[in-house]
């Protein structure tokens, strides 16, 4: 119950990617846990909880807490001919080490990442935030979506969100004008 494959990345044909070049991620932050109770404030996991990444039989990187390297993987499958995949990574929530306490704790999981392509070295995406409600009810879930679009979206963004605002704004005064 704890295994994901969602959301997987789509990379549409004549993207511009290399063919034969690979998709991959960094990983920004540890792991965040909110357990639902208060106002939404991401810490670390209350009983140590991680998340694996896998793609097939392979271990790509595993994220807690406590702990964070920044380790950049990069997995098949590779960009086809036409510019283009779409796949699926894996993710697994795993209760913290030992038989005392296997099951994670419900709460809502914060992955922070940006993607990578293999031809483009020294080049990642916006940061990507990717929130995994673990038992927690739904209006919880979506209060953390709302409060990721408030406060993790980088700044970079909301300022371009603010100067398109204005244009149209200033489109419309001139069209009331005329």
């Amino acid at each position: 119950p704890y295994f994901a494959n969602d959301p997987g990345v789509n990379v549409r044909d004549g993207s511009g990617f290399a063919p034969g070049t690979q998709f991959g991620f960094r990983l920004l932050n540890t792991l965040g846990y909110w357990g639902g109770m208060g106002g939404v404030a991401f810490t670390a996991p209350i009983t140590a909880e991680s998340v694996e990444f896998t793609f097939g039989p392979a271990t790509l990187a595993t994220l807690d807490g406590s702990s964070f390297t920044g380790t950049s993987a990069f997995f098949g499958p590779v960009i086809d001919n036409d510019g283009g995949t779409h796949f699926h990574f894996n993710t697994e929530l795993l209760g913290s080490d030992g038989d005392d306490n296997p099951t994670p704790a419900p709460g809502i999981y914060l992955i922070e990442m940006a993607l990578l392509n293999s031809g483009l070295s020294g080049v990642e995406s916006d940061p990507v935030f990717v929130l995994f409600n673990n038992g927690l009810d739904e209006a919880l879930h979506e209060e953390t979506i709302e409060y990721a679009e408030a406060v993790l979206i980088p700044e970079s963004t909301t300022l371009a969100m603010l100067g398109l605002a204005g244009v149209v704004m200033a489109m419309r005064r001139r069209s009331r004008r005329k």
